[in-house]
This record gives C-alpha cells, sequence and structure tokens, in this order.
C-alpha cells in the first residue's frame, strides 16, 4: 500500500446544524455526526445510531461514541468559558469608560479597581 501523504494533516470541515428541531438530514455521515453532539445521554444516543443508521454497538464502538460524546461536552464547557471571559472583559472595559467618563478617579485608581495595568488604561484612553 502507498501512503505518499502519510506525513501531511489533512482535514475535513462539516457545518453542522445547531437548531435541534431541523429535520434530520439527508446526509448519513452529517446525521449521525449531530446525533453524536446533540444534547442528550450518551445510551440514547448510541441506541438512536444503532437503531437509525444500523450502527452495531460493540464494546469498541461504544467506548468510541463515549469519547466523543465527551468531546462535545468539553467543546461546550470550552465555548461557555470563552463566552465568560468575554463577558468579564466587556464589563472591565465598561467600567473603565464610565471611570473615565466620570472624571472622578485617577488612571492609579482605575488600576486598583479593574485589576487592569497603567499601559491598558492609556492604550484603552488613547482608543476612546
Amino acid at each position: 500500500m502507498n501512503l505518499p501523504n502519510i506525513d501531511k494533516v489533512q482535514g475535513v470541515i462539516i457545518r453542522l446544524r445547531s437548531n435541534e428541531n431541523s429535520r434530520e438530514s439527508k446526509n448519513a455521515l452529517i446525521a449521525m455526526l449531530e446525533e453524536l453532539l446533540r444534547k442528550e445521554e450518551a445510551s440514547i444516543k448510541k441506541k438512536h445510531l444503532s437503531e437509525r443508521y444500523g450502527l452495531e454497538m460493540t464494546t469498541d464502538t461504544a467506548e468510541k461514541v463515549n469519547v466523543m460524546c465527551n468531546l462535545s461536552e468539553v467543546v461546550l464547557e470550552k465555548g461557555i468559558e470563552k463566552g465568560i471571559e468575554k463577558g468579564i472583559e466587556k464589563g472591565i472595559d465598561s467600567t473603565i469608560e464610565n471611570m473615565l467618563t466620570s472624571g472622578s478617579f485617577t488612571d492609579e485608581q482605575i488600576c486598583v479597581a479593574t485589576g487592569k495595568n497603567l499601559d491598558y488604561i492609556l492604550e484603552f484612553k488613547k482608543k476612546s
């Protein structure tokens, strides 16, 4: 067997639909992936994959489904964490803007109140 591209990373991007009320995809691969990433218990996903798509649930396949289910949870958790971080940053920037607008606070006081360094505050003032 000749595998000339074995040392290269190759991938495929598949856009999955996020609407849980949408009809099942006509593409079996996409439908199965959407099933795997659905917000349901792993046991329900395994049952659907077996019944709807004829996937034989061997011990090995069941373990792989569990890994995929855990992966989707990790991706969701990371997305939530990232969203929280962005929200916190926006809140801090809003606080800085309000403190600067009031004219009642020194740059050093704003640094203490927001936990940002002086360079960040000075850069923020340039952008405003």
